[in-house]
């Protein structure tokens, strides 16, 4: 879908629903995540999504989160 607002505020909106940025042009939903490492995700789709190393952190840290409250 097609909506007008930055990412940034986009994020903020999703990010208590379980959804990860992992670089600065992506939002994710953990839930699709099928495997984790240092360099990208792999999507349930086979899709892989970069980590950019400004964003390792949260992200890892998020995905941690999500696992433990989800899994």
């Amino acid at each position: 879908f097609q909506e007008r607002s930055s990412i940034d505020k986009k994020y903020g909106d999703l990010s208590a629903y379980g959804f990860i940025r992992p670089h600065i042009g992506c939002i994710v939903n953990a839930a699709h995540i099928v495997e984790y490492n240092s360099s990208c995700l792999v999507m349930s789709d086979g899709v892989k999504i970069p980590i950019s190393r400004s964003h390792k952190k949260e992200c890892k840290e998020r995905f941690n989160d999500w696992m433990v409250k989800n899994r």
